[in-house]
């Protein structure tokens, strides 16, 4: 226990011994530095599934923050987006946007325009 050394004359309080206070902060630094490590190494692999894999990185964000839902949270909210996205027009807007006619293998269409062949790992 440690007195409060702003006005001698207060109650004393009971505070975090200090052995405890410095391992805890010691744990909270180590932490710290394996979060980062480990945010390092995905966001290593994002950025190389977005360079090399095609992967839309707001769009995958945005599907792992779903998967982490409960059933219950993510029909409703599947619910609340398809009612924001109807209001706000968002896939009439989003079905504007102009796109540039891919053929795949083998399909007839434009002839000088074609996927880009994926890179051999």
């Amino acid at each position: 226990m440690a007195k409060n050394d702003s006005n001698p004359g207060d109650a004393v309080t009971e505070q975090t011994p200090v052995k405890k206070l410095k391992a805890l902060l010691r744990t909270a630094e180590a932490a710290y530095k394996d979060q980062r490590s480990i945010a390092g190494g995905y966001g290593e692999q994002i950025a190389r599934a977005v360079e090399h894999d095609h992967l839309h990185k707001q769009a995958f964000a945005a599907v792992v923050r779903e998967a982490r839902l409960t059933p219950e949270k993510l029909a409703a909210f599947y619910d609340s987006q398809s009612y924001y996205r109807d209001v706000l027009g968002l896939d009439e807007r989003a079905a504007s946007a102009p796109r540039l006619p891919m053929a795949e293998e083998g399909e007839e269409g434009d002839p000088n325009v074609h996927r880009f062949p994926a890179a051999a790992e």
